[in-house]
């Protein structure tokens, strides 16, 4: 069994569904949340009143806005007085449409949310994670980084960046034992599929070997697992959660 008893853990993006399986998963391991979320205040309460423990915390911030990113942790450092993991995981999607048909709008919205909150909330969480005795910044990518499924290049060009990132993070960070690693989830039952036609679904379903979309507690087992000592030896890697999803 995972123990992550005091370890304080920054889930950004964590009223979304993977969001409030990482959270779930990783208070069962005994670790202290800090809820982020954007916009949905009704959902991020109702994690809180589900969660174990009375070190639980909710704050809200634009990831893409580096001076409420920088107010954000300030607000961590005022509450908790430390943070030991940073798990990057708001992200957004917006309306598919062919590479050459898309707006500029629609192209810069995923990159924007996906890529620059993760540099923000890095750029800030360094400082505290540097005084942690088993710090951790997991990134939340996407198989889409790696297979192409059409419709959603600036959704994937986000995440391949992100993983990028991790790997230059990882070098750059282990002078102070800082541990970066990816974890990019398959296709998931978190609300992310749910406008799949059943033809959609059964189409995906057959390239799955397992035969099942994931849950959100399966990414959360992962990233319980590379916040904790199990994975005192592993950066700068990406661990996909995609039940063997062929191409």
């Amino acid at each position: 069994m995972i123990d992550l008893s005091n370890k304080v853990v920054l889930i950004t993006g964590c009223s979304g569904g993977i969001g409030t399986g990482i959270a779930e998963v990783l208070n069962k391991a005994k670790a202290n949340i800090i809820i982020h979320y954007n916009q949905n205040q009704a959902k991020a309460k109702d994690l809180l009143s589900k969660l174990d423990g009375n070190n639980n915390h909710i704050l809200q911030a634009d990831l893409s806005d580096p001076g409420q990113v920088k107010e954000l942790f300030s607000e961590i450092k005022n509450k908790t007085g430390r943070l030991d993991v940073l798990v990057n995981n708001a992200g957004k999607i917006v309306k598919d449409n062919l590479s050459f048909r898309f707006s500029l709008n629609d192209w810069k919205i995923p990159v924007e949310t996906n890529l620059f909150s993760v540099f923000n909330c890095t750029r800030e969480a360094v400082r505290l994670l540097r005084k942690s005795d088993q710090p951790r910044i997991i990134n939340i990518a996407s198989i889409a980084a790696s297979m192409p499924f059409p419709g959603q290049s600036n959704y994937a060009v986000s995440k391949a960046a992100i993983i990028n990132f991790t790997k230059t993070l990882a070098v750059e960070l282990s002078s102070w034992k800082i541990l970066v690693n990816t974890v990019s989830p398959g296709l998931i039952d978190a609300g992310m599929h749910e406008n799949f036609s059943a033809e959609h679904k059964e189409r995906y379903l057959k390239n799955i070997p397992l035969q099942r979309f994931g849950q959100s507690e399966e990414v959360g087992n992962m990233v319980a697992f590379l916040s904790s000592s199990l994975s005192s030896y592993i950066t700068g890697k990406e661990f996909i959660i995609d039940g063997g999803l062929l191409p």
